[in-house]
């Protein structure tokens, strides 16, 4: 499956804070992605959820082409089992996934 890659929107900031995840999040409740360091990615959900999927190391080319591809085995992507893929063929595995929730303004 081909996941977009959406640019941050312009407003207020949010700030968020990591929290435990799930080993798999189901592949059809991605609705986009946006790139959240070198080293993470964080999958969109249908909800309003943000999943961070923690990189086994930096992919730095994962937004040169403005997007990336998954192939879940199952229906659901995985930790310690999924591969990011680029367009240009470099690939960098999912190590973990938080989640991810708004902190309340100090």
């Amino acid at each position: 499956m081909r996941v977009p890659v959406v640019q941050a929107r312009g407003g207020w900031p949010v700030h968020w804070e990591e929290k435990r995840g799930p080993k798999c999040i189901k592949a059809d409740a991605v609705v986009a992605a946006a790139l959240a360091d070198d080293d993470s990615i964080d999958f969109l959900m249908h909800g309003g959820r943000r999943m961070r999927a923690k990189l086994e190391r930096q992919c730095p080319t994962l937004d040169f082409y403005g997007g990336f591809y998954l192939q879940p085995k199952d229906g659901k992507v995985c930790a310690d089992r999924e591969e990011i893929r680029n367009r240009i063929g470099g690939s960098c595995q999912i190590d973990k996934f938080r989640l991810m929730v708004p902190r309340a303004p100090k």
